[in-house]
């Protein structure tokens, strides 16, 4: 009898365990990287929206309405410019002190800011430059006042921001 050649077995590669791992972390890495450049487009579309007029318009009227009621004073803006979150140029500034007399007019105020825009997130904002244009500034302190006008509204847009505790806030 002849004998039929017995079929040579193939050598199995050896089993990888790390390939399941690998392959995890690859799609990880692919999540991540989605994530981040969704999070980049979305600051750059943030960018742009605020730069277009009718959202700045919108952005003016709703944050002179907020400031006006909870300083219990006029706060007047004409046009925002946001310049690449750095940067802010407040257009046609009007600000009524506590009595209702004029405290401050600006046809421009610009802030420049120091941080970044995550310190804004933290609540933290610190410039580098502030600077008025074609501004009149009315200060003044009455004999029975503790402090003088711009003071007082400096105080309560503290409170507002929390960034100053007024002693009667401390006795409650």
């Amino acid at each position: 009898m002849t004998e039929s050649p017995t079929p040579q077995k193939q050598p199995v590669p050896p089993k990888q365990p790390d390939s399941k791992v690998l392959s995890l972390l690859k799609k990880l890495l692919r999540r991540v990287e989605n994530f981040l450049f969704f999070f980049v487009i979305v600051l750059i579309a943030l960018y742009f929206v605020l730069q277009l007029p009718s959202v700045q318009n919108w952005l003016v009227h709703k944050t002179t309405n907020y400031l006006s009621s909870e300083l219990g004073t006029r706060v007047e803006l004409k046009r925002v410019d946001i310049e690449f979150f750095d940067n802010v140029i407040l257009e046609g500034l009007y600000i009524e002190d506590l009595n209702g007399d004029t405290l401050l007019i600006a046809q421009k105020f610009s802030a420049g800011l120091t941080g970044n825009f995550f310190s804004v997130l933290w609540n933290r904002l610190e410039f580098s430059e502030v600077s008025l244009t074609h501004a009149r500034v009315h200060l003044r302190k009455m004999a029975d006042q503790r402090r003088g006008t711009l003071n007082e509204l400096l105080y309560r847009i503290g409170d507002l921001f929390g960034a100053v505790q007024s002693k009667t806030k401390k006795k409650q």
